[in-house]
């Protein structure tokens, strides 16, 4: 059990991560940076700050980064090779990369609410 003023310092670092989760996925995703993405699954996976306050929707949600990152990737790379080949993409692919978008963009708002629910609007905190 940590101490109440430690245990205030991980709940201000957890909710900055969280906001610098938002913004870089938000980013992310302008950018096409599938990359970026899944670095930022992986980080939100092993949050010992979430894990701490009972968050196991944040672990769920970069879990869900990791695995449509890497199918977004295979997809792109799928997409470059035919196109190098003269081939088109097949309708497949193009599945696979706009449900890819579309999960990453489910995972900001879920992000986004997990914030709205973390912080309390009078004081800036809740747990």
């Amino acid at each position: 059990m940590l101490s109440e003023a430690a245990e205030k310092r991980l709940k201000a670092s957890l909710i900055q991560t969280l906001q610098e989760a938002v913004e870089a996925l938000e980013e992310a995703l302008k950018k096409d940076d599938w990359g970026r993405i899944y670095a930022v699954g992986h980080s939100l996976k092993g949050n010992s700050g979430a894990h701490y306050f009972g968050l196991d929707r944040v672990r769920s949600v970069g879990e869900m980064l990791e695995k449509v990152s890497g199918v977004k990737e295979t997809s792109t790379m799928k997409e470059s090779q035919a196109r190098s080949l003269g081939q088109a993409r097949s309708s497949g692919e193009a599945r696979s990369s706009e449900e890819a978008q579309a999960l990453t963009e489910e995972a900001l708002g879920a992000l986004k609410e997990i914030l709205r629910t973390f912080i309390s609007p009078t004081d800036g905190s809740k747990v």
